[in-house]
């Protein structure tokens, strides 16, 4: 299960798997780390400036340049993100519609599980 954002006021920005496999404190654990919006969500986030978004980040202190060059690389990261009207939603993976039902859990576990082997009882 992954968020699949809209208007961003459900999803956190920080800890919530919404963008890429992993959640960003995950992917960039030392911008989380400095981070003073650690619990903030998307839409909280970003700000909209005419047709482009940006990403007022609020830092505990002055970065150093290796850690303003993550910043860069988070805002590249970010650059497709796009926010709407709609409601934030849950999105099942393994479904093509992101839709849960019991047969695509079953695909994906078998899929999944396949390689296993299974030990018998002696």
């Amino acid at each position: 299960m992954v968020r699949s954002v809209g208007n961003g006021s459900s999803t956190y920005f920080w800890l919530s798997r919404w963008i890429g496999d992993a959640p960003l404190s995950l992917v960039y654990p030392r911008l989380f780390s400095l981070s003073l919006q650690k619990e903030s969500m998307v839409g909280s986030c970003c700000a909209r400036e005419g047709e482009n978004w940006s990403w007022p980040f609020s830092w505990r202190r002055e970065l150093f340049q290796w850690e303003s060059d993550l910043v860069v690389q988070l805002r590249e990261r970010l650059e497709v993100v796009r926010l709407s009207s709609e409601m934030d939603s849950w999105r099942w993976v393994p479904d093509s519609e992101g839709i849960f039902s019991v047969n695509s859990t079953y695909n994906h576990l078998r899929k999944e599980l396949r390689d296993v082997e299974v030990l018998e009882e002696e």
